[in-house]
């Protein structure tokens, strides 16, 4: 969406570039996205009006990472949460009693035609991303993000510490006295 028509690495894209063609610094919380190109089969299909292409802030991404990982349990890439973000902001929160009421969706007021049915690829591992996360999220006023003070003292509590931490799940989940190995 943001970009005009340049070569990088020998190959003719879309870029972040100045008016001198220098390339830009770009910036993500997403390491996999922190890039000032595309690649030439994703320009060449903007260009043909077969894929738009959007932007999605830090801050939305980081809502989408923490809502996943909430509601659903699954710890998506900071790449995928970016997809997510966008799909929130489409698609809305809206009470399914209230659209069924009104018989209009969040949808209606946005230019893009998702459907009745979404497929969103989660690729990726979100564990990996989990140290930025926290770092990212800590000052900022991310919706869905968890009081991140329970993680100050650190993890020494989650294996056995002192600190109070994770005791090891609900009662009954491991037999008395059993020991690992």
């Amino acid at each position: 969406s943001t970009g005009s028509e340049g070569v990088l690495h020998g190959a003719r894209t879309k870029l972040l570039q100045d008016r001198d063609g220098q390339i830009m610094e770009s910036h993500s919380v997403s390491s996999g996205l922190d890039y000032a190109g595309v690649g030439p089969e994703l320009s060449h299909l903007v260009d043909e009006g077969r894929v738009r292409a959007v932007n999605v802030d830090d801050d939305a991404a980081l809502a989408a990472f923490h809502r996943l990982s909430q509601e659903e349990g699954i710890i998506p890439a900071l790449e995928t949460a970016h997809a997510f973000g966008y799909l929130h902001r489409v698609a809305g929160s809206v009470d399914p009693a209230t659209r069924a009421s009104s018989g209009r969706s969040p949808r209606d007021e946005e230019p893009d035609d998702l459907g009745e049915v979404v497929i969103v690829a989660v690729s990726g591992r979100g564990d990996k991303d989990l140290e930025t996360v926290l770092e990212e999220t800590e000052g900022r006023n991310v919706e869905n993000a968890p009081d991140l003070s329970v993680l100050s003292g650190g993890l020494g509590g989650a294996h056995g510490g002192e600190s109070g931490g994770y005791d090891g799940g609900p009662e009954g989940s491991r037999e008395a006295g059993a020991t690992g190995g």
